[in-house]
Order: structure tokens, then C-alpha cells, then sequence
């Protein structure tokens, strides 16, 4: 409040430009404010963004919904979302569905040797006289 009777109410969402944090919008009220916060993002002020890409299974936090499978992958958190992006090896939405080399054209392996996918890489059989 302000005024020499400490009657006028301060607009706080002027008088503290960007109190609502992670684009929440400001809302006065008399004698205070409020945050609406955008869908991903808690706290009074809009301040906390939890980190989408962890997650828990039966109470164990692991650090990276990405690299379940695929060890190279990196999470990139958003607002209430997150995205993966993954090694050459491995494909999907979470980095959980192995890429076929094999049935790359040119296969890797060269010399005539057989390609045998495996999960998140290859094996080259190579024939006899070539390793």
C-alpha cells in the first residue's frame, strides 16, 4: 500500500516488473499480486521449471528419461515437456529403438564381410583372409 493514509494499492506487477518468472503473467490484486503460471512451471512466482527430462520408477530418481538405452543421448528440458536428442545408433522418441546399420547403402562393413546388427551398433563377419 502507499498514499499518505496508506490507502492506494501498489501494482505490483508494475513496481516489480517481471516478479512472475519462466513467462508467467501478473495479476493485481488490492494489497498484492498473484503469478499465473504457464502449464510446467510452479511456485509463487512462477520461479521453478522441474526438470522434465528426469524421472522416477518405484521412488529411484534416474537423471535422464534419453539414454535409457542409448548412453550418448542428451535431454533437452522444456516447459512440461522435454526432447531427445540421439546418437547415430539409436532412434525414437526416448532414444529406444535401434537404428538397423546394416541396411545402410553402403553397408560399413567392407571386403565382402557380412553386417550383423546388434543392439545400438554392428558386427562386421569378415571372410576368411580379412580382419
Amino acid at each position: 500500500w502507499k498514499g499518505a493514509e496508506c490507502d492506494e494499492d501498489i501494482n505490483e506487477c508494475v513496481e516489480k516488473e517481471g516478479i512472475c518468472k519462466n513467462f508467467g503473467s501478473c495479476i493485481n490484486t488490492n494489497g498484492s499480486y498473484s503469478c499465473n503460471c504457464i502449464n510446467g512451471t510452479l511456485g509463487v512466482n512462477c520461479e521453478e521449471n522441474p526438470d522434465n527430462c528426469q524421472f522416477d520408477v518405484n521412488r529411484v530418481r534416474y537423471p535422464y528419461r534419453c539414454n535409457s538405452t542409448d548412453a550418448l543421448a542428451t535431454c533437452t528440458d522444456g516447459f512440461n515437456s522435454y526432447s531427445c536428442n540421439c546418437s547415430s545408433f539409436w532412434k525414437g522418441a526416448e532414444c529406444d529403438e535401434d537404428v538397423n546399420e546394416c541396411a545402410f547403402n553402403p553397408t560399413p562393413c567392407l571386403n565382402f564381410a557380412t553386417c550383423e546388427n546388434t543392439r545400438g551398433n554392428y558386427k562386421c563377419r569378415c571372410i576368411e583372409g580379412t580382419t
